[in-house]
């Protein structure tokens, strides 16, 4: 049985994520790339469907510079 992804709430938790590195002055958050569109996820030619929650995860930051 699969569990249906949260989004607005795993959205808000992000945030969160991302302000307490702002406040604690860490690099990572001034290092942060954006997130990828959605057609992204669509022309990795994996022979398999991404999870909704790592397209929710790359969507919100395509990781950090430096």
């Amino acid at each position: 049985m699969t569990e249906e992804v949260d989004e607005p709430r795993l959205g808000e938790l992000l945030a969160a994520f991302e302000r307490a590195w702002q406040r604690l002055g860490a690099p990572i958050a001034t290092a942060l790339r954006r997130g990828l569109a959605d057609d992204a996820f669509t022309a990795t030619g994996l022979p398999f469907e991404m999870p909704r929650e790592l397209r929710i995860w790359w969507s919100w930051h395509d990781g950090a510079d430096g």
